[in-house]
């Protein structure tokens, strides 16, 4: 499938001159999820990623190319959420590494499907003191960090390898993923439009400029993928 190889391709030329840290993924290091949705309210908020009418967007591509994704790790652009001391600008970037769907010819249903599948499970997973918000008609992502997980040393390292969780099933179409965040002072850059798509499947946090980026834990900020 090479449907998102241009994006992710234009992302990666993008943020190829960005400082990164890269971390592989390692469960025993996951942040503790509640297994629920937890509401952070503002008075109990250190800040958000992408509050204050700051930019902030995310997205995910899949792709069947390996030299894209040739490993699982998240890529962090900008400052780390221990660093960050009010909101910034945001992204999230998702580039998942997949075998190739099989349909029938003029049937994009199974296609569409198991994409939009593979980009839910981030809405499964909970991260204490992380409270996201959505929407799908803009691909915006805001993040509210709470005082009390910001003082227990969350990171964007942590916080995703709690995000890697993916249920057995999805499990299988999976090879390889590599989430990106980026994140940095400066607002977002335009992001391809065909990150819209409700087919990507990669998730970049952009904290700083283009919403199309790799993986940066600043999460849900910039990416570098």
């Amino acid at each position: 499938m090479q449907l998102y190889d241009p994006i992710i391709r234009d992302t990666l030329a993008a943020l190829s001159a960005r400082p990164a840290r890269s971390y592989a993924y390692a469960q025993s290091r996951a942040w503790k999820d509640n297994g629920a949705s937890e509401l952070v309210m503002q008075r109990d908020a250190a800040y958000e990623l992408g509050g204050d009418d700051k930019p902030a967007v995310n997205f995910s591509c899949v792709t069947t190319d390996a030299s894209f994704v040739d490993k699982d790790e998240i890529v962090v652009i900008g400052k780390d959420l221990g660093d960050i001391a009010s909101s910034v600008p945001f992204a999230r970037l998702a580039f998942v590494l997949i075998d190739d769907i099989k349909a029938e010819e003029g049937d994009t249903e199974p296609l569409f499907r198991a994409i939009q599948d593979i980009d839910f499970v981030k809405y499964h997973v909970f991260p204490e003191g992380y409270m996201v918000r959505t929407s799908a008609e803009n691909n915006r992502e805001q993040v509210r960090i709470s005082k009390k997980a910001k003082a227990a040393g969350i990171s964007f390292e942590r916080e995703q390898r709690a995000n890697a969780e993916l249920d057995e099933q999805q499990r299988k179409m999976l090879e390889k993923t590599e989430e990106t965040v980026a994140q940095s002072e400066a607002a977002p850059e335009e992001a391809p439009a065909e990150a819209a798509s409700p087919v990507e499947e990669e998730e970049v946090v952009d904290e700083a400029e283009p919403e199309a980026v790799e993986e940066e834990i600043v999460e849900e900020e910039a990416v570098e993928a």
